[in-house]
Formats: C-alpha cells, structure tokens, sequence
C-alpha cells in the first residue's frame, strides 16, 4: 500500500521509531538497535511504525489511536 508506505515513512520524519524494535514485539521482528529510545505509549502492533512480521502489524500501514496519542504527547494536540 503505497498510501501506507508513506504514512510510515512520515512517522520517521517526525522522529517515530519501528514499532517491532520493542520488547514486547514478536522476536522475530526484533533485532535493531533500541539505544536512545523511548517508549511513551503501550505496545501497538497494529502501529503505523510496525513492520508486517511476526503476525503483527498491517499491510495498509494505517494510523492507530495509539500512534495518535503517542504524537499528541510529544508535539501537542492539534489546533482546530
């Protein structure tokens, strides 16, 4: 899903780590390097951020409420 692909591709600009990196993650889907990240919301692994692997994450690569959240406590929530 091309739409998808950019939506996670966008989540790298604002500075969103992959999902799958995290402990509670499929072991199969982990293995990159976790130094200087935070976890400041609870696993997702329907994330936008999430790799299709380990039977988690989605091929439309869609925005979560979690994602949502995650993004509001960092940058604020939206204006209008």
């Amino acid at each position: 899903d091309k739409v998808g692909v950019f939506r996670h591709e966008l989540g790298h600009v604002i500075g969103a780590r992959h999902e799958q990196i995290r402990s509670e993650a499929p072991l199969a889907c982990q293995g990159e390097d976790v130094t200087g990240t935070l976890n400041i919301t609870p696993y997702d692994p329907k994330s936008v951020m999430h790799y299709f692997c380990g039977g988690m994450g989605s091929i439309k690569l869609e925005i979560t409420d979690v994602d949502r959240n995650g993004m509001q406590a960092v940058y604020g929530a939206p204006k209008n």
